[in-house]
């Protein structure tokens, strides 16, 4: 969520590369903005805060963001939830999120034309159904019952809202549209984020715990942090990615307990997203494509199940069910062989 994002020492730097200031004002703002993932506001006070580069910054907290957790119904909110719900922190930024696409309604005063506008938003839509995503139904559903409207749950329903077992199949990138992503991206840290994800098959939680302590260069191995399954899992890289990671930690003199890509998930969420468009990639390009991809691709090449099970650290039944795509090449290969 936006209100814990921390602008650390890297952030800060470059933020101050990108931003220069000529005859007394700041120019460079809306880039800092898009490469960096905050708001224009936020930039702002950072640089109102820290006009200079500072040694140890302090946490940067949005001004919208402190209006909205200001509201009586918000802290009600956090008292409730917070440390007792499981999914509180995405639960209390989809209400910020709700809150902006209302004008910044208090919660209180949310009615069914406010939550049916919600319902059907882009911001919360799901992009293969049309429909809202799951996960932001149930939690504008939990506003629901925090704000006393329990006559709105049976008006908005949760039911029928999941993909179709298999839907996801469709979700990957072809090695054209690979290319294409990359040739897009003009920064070192998302082309290369980019380019674990596509050969690990990591989701983003675990690409953003990788630090030059859980790599093991010798092997071309990197352990990360699958949260889903709550384990570490090892996976193997090629050499040509492998030096790349290395040079990447010299040029920024990385710590052996600093993160390779320190900004939250939801920042290379919205990066890969503006890349994807800029490549003119019809699909939402999120991290999550980056494992699609990868596992759709492995299986065209003739890679495994056990293999790909390992490097993804995904239930085989699960790769099934929802990753892998058929290889038509071996489809037909193997059909051909039927005599009529």
């Amino acid at each position: 969520m936006e209100a814990t994002l921390r602008m650390d020492l890297r952030q800060l730097e470059l933020l101050h590369e990108l931003v220069k200031k000529k005859q007394g004002q700041w120019k460079g703002i809306s880039k800092a903005s898009k490469v960096l993932g905050f708001s224009r506001p936020t930039i702002y006070k950072a640089l109102e805060l820290y006009p200079e580069m500072p040694k140890n910054p302090k946490k940067i907290i949005p001004n919208y963001v402190q209006e909205f957790e200001g509201s009586p119904t918000v802290q009600s909110f956090r008292q409730k939830y917070e440390g007792t719900l499981v999914d509180f922190k995405p639960s209390l930024s989809t209400g910020l999120k709700a809150w902006k696409i209302l004008g910044k309604k208090d919660p209180l005063c949310w009615n069914k034309a406010d939550f049916e506008k919600l319902w059907h938003h882009e911001t919360f839509r799901d992009s293969m159904t049309g429909k809202i995503r799951p996960t932001r139904a149930v939690q504008l559903r939990l506003w629901m019952r925090h704000i006393r409207r329990h006559d709105l749950l049976e008006e908005f329903k949760t039911k029928g809202l999941k993909r179709p077992k298999g839907m996801k199949k469709l979700w990957y990138l072809t090695l054209h549209e690979v290319k294409a992503l990359m040739k897009a991206i003009d920064r070192l840290d998302i082309l290369l984020l980019a380019r674990v994800g596509l050969e690990t098959g990591s989701r983003i939680s675990a690409l953003v715990t990788i630090t030059p302590n859980t790599i093991d260069f010798e092997n071309n191995v990197v352990m990360v942090y699958e949260r889903k399954v709550k384990e570490w899992v090892s996976k193997t890289m090629r050499k040509e990615v492998m030096d790349m990671i290395r040079q990447y930690i010299e040029d920024h003199e990385i710590k052996p307990n600093e993160r390779l890509f320190p900004f939250e998930p939801q920042t290379y969420r919205k990066q890969l997203k503006t890349y994807g468009k800029k490549a003119g990639i019809s699909k939402t390009t999120s991290p999550h494509i980056l494992k699609h991809s990868f596992v759709t691709q492995a299986s065209a090449h003739n890679v495994s199940m056990e293999v790909i099970s390992q490097q993804t650290g995904t239930d085989p039944q699960t790769l099934k069910d929802f990753y892998l795509f058929i290889n038509p090449d071996k489809m037909r290969s193997e059909l051909g062989q039927i005599k009529w």
